[in-house]
């Protein structure tokens, strides 16, 4: 198989803020950036495929005093040879090696292991361990996470996840670390309708000797299985009050074209933010526009701007936020994208699904709908800002909805794996 990889630019708009009111001294900072592959383009009947890997990530940021762009870091990716991210370093402008990560894997392709570490002058030493555990079927029942403390390893906190027969997520528990000890921290409990959908979560808090309940969430359905209503409740005392919701609109092709979040003050609502959906005739998403409310009027919070290539695949991004009152730019980001064709011929694959992931931003759920073949290999993949992998859940149904209350706000990447396909999308979590 001939390999041939790809360089990814990285240019900033502005450099005071992300969205959100997050600042940073550079527009990106993720090991795994939020390049997307869009589909395969021009399959043919000899099956042949193209794909295409990582290289390498550069980054620039704003000299404030010239307004000019400087580079900061280049990110460098090595593969094994089955093809899986192996290691990926950061070398500041000048060459000055900054971090590592390194990844290992099982037989089933599974990120086992994620190491984090630091350049002290003249070697890398430790800064962090992740480590993951799955059952038979491949779906993830424990994620740990560690930190160097100068001799071994601390822990940090941890999540072990129970599944029912079907796999769908029935429980998860969260644990905080001190030491070599761990404390209970938080409990989720799910339940599902008869087509594998969500309907509720519990949410429950330790109180030092037991579970206490202290939050849930309710979730209705359409008959094309497409969520429209979410309502999150907060117990108090013995009742429980409404706390916010959310409701969904879809276009023809079941497709998100509306996300409405409102909140309770009291008993009354008030709207909080409008998030609308512009799709190209493809199905790409081409518009994502945020709308916040703000002195009794919806104020322009965020736009996502996307272009594409005559293959599908995404060629521009231009992201920028606004200010409350949504009358001045406070901060945004551009990438351009560049690829090099990877070409091979395998038979076992004859169609390829389109691959979508809905609401971006998201609050506690996202859906990821896989129109096409389905097969027998499909996982989801997050990553933080700092390259550690947050989350991974097997996807067993064509609209499988993954609950992602345990991320804290914030930018992630999301990699969807499908057959032998990757795609790859920032997402945001907002709350």
């Amino acid at each position: 198989m001939n390999k041939t990889k790809f360089l990814i630019i990285v240019f900033a708009l502005a450099v005071n803020s992300f969205l959100f009111g997050q600042v940073s001294n550079y527009s990106f900072q993720p090991k795994f950036h939020q390049v997307r592959q869009a589909g395969f383009p021009d399959i043919n009947s000899l099956e042949t495929y193209t794909y295409y890997e990582y290289d390498s990530a550069v980054y620039y940021k704003m000299d404030t005093t010239s307004q000019t762009w400087q580079p900061d870091k280049t990110t460098k990716y090595t593969y094994n040879a089955t093809g899986h991210i192996i290691s990926s370093t950061v070398v500041s402008a000048v060459g000055v090696n900054i971090s590592k990560n390194s990844l290992t894997y099982n037989t089933n392709g599974k990120v086992l292991t994620g190491l984090g570490q630091k350049w002290k002058g003249t070697t890398y030493v430790n800064s962090y361990l992740q480590t993951f555990t799955y059952n038979a079927k491949g779906s993830q029942t424990n994620y740990m996470f560690q930190t160097w403390n100068g001799t071994g390893w601390d822990n940090s906190y941890q999540y072990a996840y129970t599944y029912d027969t079907n796999e769908k997520l029935i429980k998860s528990e969260e644990q905080n670390g001190s030491g070599t000890n761990w404390t209970n921290n938080t409990q989720i409990n799910y339940t599902y309708n008869a087509k594998g959908k969500e309907t509720t979560s519990l949410t429950k808090n330790w109180d030092g000797t037991a579970w206490k309940d202290y939050y849930r969430t309710t979730s209705t359905y359409d008959t094309n299985g497409n969520k429209t209503h979410y309502l999150g409740q907060t117990l108090v005392s013995t009742s429980w009050i409404n706390t916010y919701q959310n409701f969904f609109t879809y276009n023809a092709n079941n497709m998100v074209v509306t996300d409405t979040g409102q909140f309770y003050k009291s008993s009354a609502r008030s709207n909080y933010y409008v998030y609308s959906y512009t799709y190209n005739s493809n199905g790409k998403r081409t518009k994502l526009l945020g709308l916040n409310w703000f002195n009794n009027a919806f104020a322009k919070l965020f736009t996502y701007t996307d272009t594409y290539d005559a293959n599908g695949n995404i060629a521009t991004s231009i992201n920028l936020s606004w200010n409350h009152q949504g009358n001045r730019v406070a901060g945004g980001d551009s990438c351009n994208y560049f690829y090099s064709v990877v070409t091979d011929i395998n038979s076992s694959y004859k169609t390829y699904a389109k691959i979508t992931m809905y609401p971006n931003p998201a609050t506690n759920n996202i859906t990821i709908n896989i129109n096409g073949n389905l097969g027998n290999k499909n996982a989801l993949s997050i990553y933080d800002v700092m390259g550690r992998l947050v989350l991974t859940k097997s996807i067993i149904s064509n609209n499988e909805v993954i609950n992602i209350e345990g991320l804290s706000s914030g930018i992630y990447t999301a990699i969807i794996k499908n057959n032998n396909t990757e795609t790859y999308q920032r997402i945001v979590v907002s709350r």
